[in-house]
């Protein structure tokens, strides 16, 4: 829902709007604050002890012009008992130009070699990055695909 919606649903201002915005994020900070001024305690005593797990969220594509659902990889590694996130990662970096990464690989001739042992191994070039997406979703969507 778009900040204006919320504004007419409410019957308020913007400016309110972001203000409770605003409000809502400096008790976030606050409360992220007084956690981490603990986290040494996480690692006293016992051997930590952390579990790790993986969750794959559906997003939109970014590109107006094609609307398919991409997997983005979701990463997290937590105490165990305390329940202190240590890490939490993504498998999307937006510093990386898929057409630029392709056109890289086509020098060292990372495309010709298998996955494993390209110099690029992380990064999909964008191309088989575009077929994999049109394969899944007509395996998901047989319908739309026709």
């Amino acid at each position: 829902m778009t900040r204006s919606a919320i504004s007419r649903l409410l019957d308020t201002s913007l400016p309110e709007v972001y203000s409770k915005i605003d409000f809502i994020h400096e008790q976030c900070q606050a409360f992220a604050a007084d956690r981490e001024k603990r986290l040494p305690e996480v690692f006293e005593g016992d051997c930590p002890h952390f579990a790790t797990d993986t969750q794959i969220l559906q997003v939109n594509w970014p590109d107006k012009g094609i609307r398919k659902l991409v997997e983005v990889r979701q990463m997290w590694t937590v105490h165990s008992y305390r329940k202190y996130v240590i890490a939490s990662t993504t498998d999307v970096d937006p510093d990386v130009h898929p057409l630029a990464v392709e056109k890289a690989m086509d020098i060292v001739g990372d495309k010709e070699k298998p996955r494993s042992m390209r110099e690029n191994a992380r990064i999909w070039f964008a191309s088989e990055y575009i077929e994999y997406i049109c394969k899944r979703h007509e395996a998901t969507n047989p319908k739309s695909s026709r």
